[in-house]
């Protein structure tokens, strides 16, 4: 897990293929960090797209928004803000808070769709994901 970290925030791009690999790890912690690494590397993980996408599907929720970002970040916008706006919708607030986090760099107009999911969570008693949804929703503004 820790050389996997270690290669995750290093932002060298010659650890591309070896991230790209761990991102099917077994390991979920390792599949998380090698995710994080090609949202790290952006524009230079674009071979990743198709590796990302297919994290879409990973059953570890904050794995597969990982990836959303990254892909939203690379330009495959649709699948991203597909799963993000899914993900905000989720039972778990950490779960809810990362999805919004990742939809800070959404455009007005694509926060527009889920503007009453936003006004409903912004309305929960959780601080945390209230707080990331007013921030979204004061940027509908």
């Amino acid at each position: 897990v820790i050389t996997t970290a270690y290669k995750a925030s290093s932002l060298d791009k010659n650890n591309l293929s070896d991230l790209i690999k761990k991102a099917a790890d077994k390991d979920p912690l390792i599949r998380y960090w090698a995710v994080t690494g090609l949202l790290a590397l952006g524009e230079q993980a674009r071979s990743a797209t198709p590796v990302l996408t297919a994290t879409l599907r990973d059953k570890e929720v904050y794995i597969a928004t990982v990836a959303a970002e990254a892909l939203y970040k690379l330009g495959d916008k649709q699948p991203a803000l597909e799963y993000l706006f899914k993900a905000i919708k989720d039972t778990s607030a950490m779960i809810r808070v990362q999805a919004l986090n990742a939809l800070q760099v959404a455009t007005p107009g694509e926060l527009k769709q889920v503007r009453q999911v936003l006004v409903a969570i912004s309305n929960n008693k959780s601080e945390y994901d209230k707080k990331a949804a007013t921030f979204l929703l004061q940027h509908l503004q």
